[in-house]
C-alpha cells in the first residue's frame, strides 16, 4: 500500500475530473493495523474497501488502476 499512496496522489492531481469522493469502492490488501488507519486518515470510509485478499474474483465497469509509468 505503500507504493500505491503516492501514486493515488499523482492521480488526483493530475487528472481535474478525479475525485476520490467519486469512487464506490477501494480494493487493497488491508490486513495490517498500519494499512486500516491510513485508510482512515485518507477518509476512505470502511463500507467504500474491499479487501482483495477477502474475495476470489470482481468485476467492474471502469477502473481506475494507479500503475507505474512504462517508458
Amino acid at each position: 500500500m505503500l507504493d500505491v499512496l503516492p501514486r493515488w496522489e499523482l492521480l488526483r492531481i493530475i487528472n481535474y475530473n478525479f475525485s476520490f469522493s467519486e469512487i464506490d469502492y477501494f480494493v487493497v490488501d488491508n490486513r495490517l493495523p498500519f494499512q486500516l488507519e491510513t485508510l482512515r486518515k485518507l477518509e476512505i470510509p470502511e463500507n467504500k474497501v474491499i479487501n482483495i485478499s477477502q474475495v476470489q474474483y470482481l468485476q467492474a465497469t471502469e477502473l481506475i488502476i494507479p500503475s507505474f509509468l512504462v517508458v
